[in-house]
């Protein structure tokens, strides 16, 4: 987060090395509900209401919606590629009905 800060700075045309720790204790003051946690190297910050409303909506997501939209196309390609073989076919024979024609 903090590049991505010093890079938007940048474009800014305002070249700032900005220091970990103040910028991790700026965005804590501004968002008192997040928590940091750390695995020795990164941290993260965790908000726990937005955690609970992503697991709700994970939970309540209704795949029947997307089932249906798949369903919806793979019918259009089916019959998509059932007129792209009769066309086919008809060329065939409209092509050897000809050559019978010519030969007689």
């Amino acid at each position: 987060m903090r590049f991505l800060y010093e890079s938007r700075l940048k474009d800014f045309g305002i070249p700032k090395e900005i220091n970990k720790v103040r910028f991790k204790e700026q965005i804590l003051s501004h968002f008192t509900e997040a928590q940091t946690q750390s695995d020795g190297k990164n941290v993260i910050l965790v908000f726990e209401k937005g955690m609970q409303q992503l697991l709700k909506q994970a939970y309540n997501f209704n795949n029947k919606d997307d089932a249906l939209v798949l369903s919806k196309a793979a019918k259009i390609v089916r019959e998509e590629v059932a007129f792209s073989l009769m066309e086919a076919l008809m060329i065939i024979n409209s092509r050897s009905q000809c050559q019978q024609i010519l030969s007689v």
